[in-house]
């Protein structure tokens, strides 16, 4: 009940620190929902806005963001997550390596401090399932700028083999290089057959808001294989659908944005104690 009275009795006013969510479309993002609870639920004066940005208006707003005092950071999302890392001041290690950005912090000064950390949430999202990828074989579907950043964790992890398959050539080549040529990655531009995978994923925007392709037909599927996918909408993709029918265990894309809130709202800047406790938790679940 008091939780319900905060929810409905809080509204934004002149001292309120604006959190921004950049994509195009964002009618499939779930970020700004999860924050905004977050924040009610803790009494935190501030909000987070999802903004249907046009891609090429991305230099304007991030010129103009600099000078925005009350807002606090930027999760950036597709198509937009490229074009960001261009327009940063300063980068972390993770993004400056990946060539791509995810979440901005604006510093008090206005510089504009970027960070990619969609393989945090991935990875973090298969401990929180049971699955280790250490010493396993899995079959990436997209190399764009989530698909490389799963790479890049996954192959941090310790995973043994992991094929990445993209049409782009020349995207592929770029990550190829941009993961210091890793001798546990193979990549490809086409893949029909995972039969020898023990981890799936579709980290391409495939199947999203009504699409109903898969990032592949399907060959070779079978109930030992984890199926996982990064689209938010809807919630069972199609290939999670048939991946279910199957008897794969699953993880969704939600999954994947839930276990990313610690480390966004830090990437942004946000402190408050329960990041911590969370943060550490999750360090404890991924040693156990």
């Amino acid at each position: 009940m008091q939780s319900e009275r905060i929810l409905n009795q809080w509204s934004p006013g002149g001292t309120t620190v604006a959190y921004l969510m950049i994509g195009h479309p964002t009618v499939q993002v779930r970020s700004p929902t999860t924050f905004n609870r977050w924040f009610r639920e803790r009494e935190m004066d501030a909000v987070m806005i999802a903004v249907d940005l046009m891609p090429g208006a991305v230099p304007d707003f991030f010129r103009a963001l600099r000078a925005q005092v009350s807002v606090g950071g930027v999760i950036v999302t597709v198509p937009h997550k490229l074009a960001a890392f261009h327009e940063m001041d300063r980068l972390s290690r993770r993004a400056e390596r990946l060539g791509v950005v995810n979440v901005v912090q604006r510093l008090d000064d206005g510089t504009l401090l970027g960070d990619m950390v969609d393989g945090l949430g991935f990875t973090g999202a298969l401990r929180r399932n049971g699955f280790s990828p250490r010493g396993k074989r899995g079959v990436l579907f997209g190399a764009g700028g989530v698909g490389s950043a799963i790479a890049l964790a996954l192959l941090d992890d310790g995973i043994g083999v992991l094929d990445i398959v993209d049409p782009d050539q020349a995207r592929l080549n770029a990550l190829y290089d941009r993961l210091d040529r890793p001798a546990g990655a193979c990549f490809t531009e086409s893949r029909r057959h995972v039969g020898d995978a023990d981890l799936v994923i579709n980290a391409t925007p495939i199947g999203m808001n009504g699409d109903p392709r898969m990032p592949f037909n399907g060959e070779g599927l079978s109930s030992r294989i984890y199926v996982a996918d990064v689209v938010t909408k809807p919630e069972v993709t199609p290939l999670l659908t048939l991946a279910q029918s199957l008897g794969c265990k699953i993880q969704t894309g939600s999954q994947m944005a839930d276990a990313q809130f610690a480390p966004l709202a830090l990437a942004m800047g946000i402190t408050h104690p329960d990041l911590q406790t969370k943060i550490l938790t999750e360090t404890r679940k991924s040693e156990a």
